[in-house]
């Protein structure tokens, strides 16, 4: 299954490293081309995480066309200052694919949960799961364990994405 990984830091190559490991292409979507190059050339996020090899099922690409294009799962792990305009950038795209909602803080200027701004921007009743954890990304690179709480209206969507 391909995914496609909207955000440009630590959670998100190691969330691309869970799907990597679990046979899934992971389609990363980054705005520098520094990121393209260090992770298709060196296969490491070096910004982030210079130590963790990359997954030979790790992708990057400057073209949000080309990496959300055939998707069954967007993840969406944009700061929230920046989600609002990665959602712009998105719609043109968006297929009703799912989407997983693994935004981190709380920026917003209208008090709303993050979930109900990708519903507005998007459609209303699309298919979203949230994740939500307090680890970090690096234990979840070297495989130690923690947990992480998904949360949907659909059940069945969640235990897609589970």
């Amino acid at each position: 299954m391909k995914c496609a990984l909207l955000g440009a830091w630590s959670w998100w190559t190691a969330i691309a490293q869970v799907l990597a490991s679990n046979n899934h292409e992971a389609w990363l979507r980054s705005i520098k081309e520094s990121d393209v190059k260090n992770i298709m050339q060196y296969r490491e996020n070096k910004e982030y995480l210079p130590w963790a090899e990359l997954k030979d099922w790790v992708f990057c690409s400057l073209n949000l066309e080309e990496v959300v294009n055939h998707t069954e799962i967007i993840v969406l792990s944009l700061p929230s200052h920046a989600l609002r305009s990665g959602l712009d950038q998105l719609k043109k795209y968006y297929n009703n694919q799912t989407i997983v909602l693994a935004t981190k803080w709380w920026r917003s200027n209208h008090f709303l949960p993050l979930s109900t701004l990708v519903e507005e921007f998007l459609w209303k009743d699309i298919p979203l799961v949230v994740l939500s954890w307090s680890s970090h990304a690096e234990e979840v690179v070297r495989w130690v364990p923690t947990g992480v709480v998904l949360a949907s209206k659909d059940l069945q969507q969640a235990e897609k994405i589970k």
